[in-house]
C-alpha cells in the first residue's frame, strides 16, 4: 500500500539512498546466451527483470518490514524496480511523489538447494512424467486451464493443487485428476513452496507464447 504522504515509521528509514544499484551481471546462467535464447523460446525475456542491489543498514531478520520499505523508498528502487501493467508495459511500483506506507510479505524457504527434489517426478510419479530411462515428457491430450494449454503430464502435474490450502499454487486452478493420480501428494506443501521449485514452474509453464520442451532435462540442466 503506497500513500504520498506516508513517512517511514521507527523501523524504517528516510534516507533515499539506503539501496545501491549493483550492475547487472556478467557471468552466470541469466549473462549467456544460450540461457537468454531459452528464456526467449519459453516467452520470459522480455518478461522478466534482474536486479541486484546492496543495503547499506544492518538487516535484522526480525523486521523485514523495514527492510522492504526502505527498498521500495529508496531511489535506486524508484528506479529500477518495475512491475508489468494489463498493457505489456513496464511501469513504476510507487507513484510519483508517492512512498511505501505498508508491506505485505511472505518468506520463501531456500531450504532445497539441489536438483533432488524433482526425483520423485521420474520414479514416483503416477500417471508418470517422464518416460522411462529418456528424458522424454509423457504427452497427453491437450487440456486448457486457466489459459495454459496442458499437453503434457509435467504441467498437469504444475497446475495440480495439492488440496492442502497453503501450498504455492500461483495460478488459482482447482484440479480434478482422476483418482489413480497420486499428483497432489507427489511433494509435499513445504516443498512446493521452496524458491527452487517455484522458479522451475515458471520456467516449464513460460509465458504466454511459450514454446514448450519435450525434454525434461531442458529444465532441471
Amino acid at each position: 500500500r503506497f500513500s504520498p504522504l506516508a513517512m517511514a515509521d521507527e523501523d524504517g528509514s528516510e534516507e533515499p539512498n539506503v539501496f545501491v544499484k549493483l550492475p547487472d551481471p556478467s557471468t552466470g546462467a541469466f549473462a549467456t546466451q544460450t540461457f537468454r535464447a531459452q528464456l526467449k523460446k519459453w516467452d520470459l525475456l522480455t518478461n522478466s527483470r534482474l536486479c541486484r542491489f546492496r543495503y547499506t543498514r544492518p538487516f535484522h531478520r526480525m523486521s523485514p518490514g523495514a527492510f522492504l520499505r526502505d527498498l521500495f523508498d529508496s531511489d535506486a528502487g524508484r528506479t529500477h524496480l518495475r512491475c508489468m501493467n494489463g498493457k505489456g508495459e513496464w511501469t513504476a511500483i510507487l507513484p510519483d511523489g508517492g512512498a511505501c506506507e505498508t508491506v505485505t510479505h511472505a518468506i520463501v524457504p531456500c531450504g532445497a538447494t539441489s536438483m533432488s527434489i524433482f526425483d520423485r517426478l521420474y520414479d514416483a510419479a503416477k500417471p508418470p512424467i517422464v518416460r522411462e530411462d529418456t528424458q522424454l515428457l509423457m504427452q497427453k491430450v491437450d487440456e486448457v486451464k486457466d489459459g495454459f494449454t496442458i499437453a503434457d503430464r509435467l504441467r498437469e502435474f504444475l497446475l495440480t493443487d495439492d488440496n492442502s490450502g497453503d501450498d504455492y499454487d500461483p495460478y488459482g486452478i482447482d484440479d480434478d485428476d482422476d483418482d489413480e493420480s497420486n499428483y497432489k501428494s507427489l511433494l509435499t506443501p513445504g516443498e512446493r513452496s521452496e524458491f527452487l521449485f517455484r522458479v522451475f514452474t515458471h520456467m516449464a509453464l513460460g509465458g504466454a507464447m511459450c514454446q514448450y520442451e519435450e525434454r525434461m532435462d531442458v529444465y532441471t540442466d
